[in-house]
């Protein structure tokens, strides 16, 4: 891994909008931000004109991309990458050496498979570092939200996220969701008389836990516990109101289990109103 941060662009305006985010995260880290595009184009026997009039889009496109880069921030090193491959080939290429791989919430052209859905999922899967799907509005400011439930992709959302929360000076708001087992108890058996109470005690005590050795880790990192009973998707949105950044992990279990692979993760990626960290556990 080098110190890079790569955003995919395709000339739409969420893509433009992860060239901002990406650029600016960049600038914190003394990255370089790889700025690349991909094209592929498999439709047999098109006149030889098109193919010069496609590239010289896309090239179109790239510069437009590293110009708005290089206005958000003008001492960042910027390198321009185009490829005649589909973009996310390219992008799951490219997250072998990069910090992180950033894209918007939906594309066209290049990365025109890159909505929010299925693909934006196997992307998450296929990626070696965290993906950012910039959506919404990052609040000047506003806290980093991430969801915690103790699997080992809660740990890796977690140094993400409280690095991030370091590097901007942020408040980390750690949600923690327990499931209510009256909610998933089925058949005839009688539901187990338990002291609810002492559950959500019990819930609030491994939530320190999991936090105490990260603590010490970032002592200047003010932290904010929230612990909630059910709904986790619901609850993580909720939270993120007034956000800069909403970190998951991609595999869990309990209430956030298969984070970005399943039900919670996408009401995520649909609804979050602010940009999205997919964190991916080795």
């Amino acid at each position: 891994m080098t110190n890079t941060i790569t955003v995919g662009v395709d000339g739409s305006a969420p893509s433009m909008s992860a060239v901002h985010w990406a650029a600016g995260e960049a600038h914190r880290r003394h990255a370089v931000l790889r700025v690349v595009h991909g094209h592929s184009i498999t439709t047999p026997r098109l006149p030889s004109g098109f193919l010069v009039e496609a590239r010289a889009a896309a090239q179109h496109c790239l510069r437009d991309a590293v110009k708005a880069a290089q206005e958000a921030c003008p001492v960042l090193d910027v390198e321009p990458v185009l490829e005649l491959k589909p973009g996310i080939d390219l992008l799951a290429d490219e997250s072998e050496k990069a910090v992180m791989v950033v894209i918007g919430v939906r594309g066209r052209g290049g990365f025109r498979e890159l909505v929010v859905g299925s693909t934006a999922v196997a992307l998450t899967a296929r990626a070696r570092c965290p993906v950012i799907v910039v959506r919404g509005r990052e609040t000047a400011g506003g806290p980093i939200v991430v969801g915690v439930d103790g699997s080992r992709a809660s740990e890796a959302a977690l140094a993400f996220a409280y690095d991030i929360a370091s590097r901007r000076g942020a408040e980390l708001v750690a949600v923690h969701v327990w499931s209510d087992v009256v909610s998933v108890w089925g058949g005839s058996v009688p539901i187990p008389d338990l002291d609810w109470d002492a559950v959500a005690t019990d819930e609030r005590i491994v939530l320190s836990e999991r936090l105490a050795g990260w603590r010490e880790r970032y002592p200047d990192t003010p932290v904010r516990q929230v612990v909630y009973e059910d709904r986790p998707a619901q609850r993580l949105i909720a939270e993120s109101g007034g956000a800069q950044l909403l970190v998951v992990g991609s595999l869990g279990r309990g209430a956030l289990a298969n984070a970005l692979l399943g039900s919670v993760s996408h009401a995520v990626l649909h609804h979050a109103p602010c940009p999205v960290a997919v964190v991916k556990s080795e």
